[in-house]
């Protein structure tokens, strides 16, 4: 007499099979999604540096402002948790604009870099490193203001 079907430890192994595959899914997903949080933020960063660049060598003053001397991108302390764009004048400073990391992302340290105006160039440059889980997104601004490409790594 022959049997149709499977036996329940047939069906017990094929059942442990599929939640692993599911289960290693979940985990590149999650681990995924945390990379491209981190980069994006760290991408946010330079895009701030940009402007700032960029306003600095046309010499783009804010309203109100006398002389303009440099644009300043900086992540205070002691949260390290927003970036903040501002057009430092001769007779005071403006804030231009300031972007807030979400939830568990970070600066690495305090920074202040200067993008000094109409000859280029940068005080306070170096390397910049954004946090988030256990990885970072690094890139470094040199004297001359060049922003290198970022790069993913872990975090120690």
């Amino acid at each position: 007499m022959k049997k149709n079907g499977y036996t329940f430890i047939e069906i017990m192994i094929a059942v442990t099979l599929a939640l692993l595959v599911a289960g290693g899914g979940i985990a590149a997903y999650i681990n995924l999604n945390d990379k491209q949080t981190l980069v994006t933020n760290g991408k946010q960063v330079q895009i701030l540096m940009r402007t700032a660049q960029t306003k600095a060598r046309s010499g783009d003053k804010p309203s109100g402002c006398v002389k303009l001397l440099s644009y300043i991108v900086s992540i205070p302390g002691p949260s390290y948790n927003t970036v903040v764009l501002s057009a430092e004048c001769s007779n005071t400073t403006y804030q231009v604009s300031s972007y807030t990391f979400p939830n568990n992302v970070q600066g690495s340290g305090a920074i202040s870099m200067h993008f000094l105006v109409l000859q280029g160039g940068v005080t306070g440059s170096g390397n910049v490193s954004i946090i988030y889980k256990a990885r970072q997104y690094a890139f470094t601004v040199n004297p001359g203001g060049d922003i290198t490409e970022g790069v993913v790594s872990s975090y120690p």
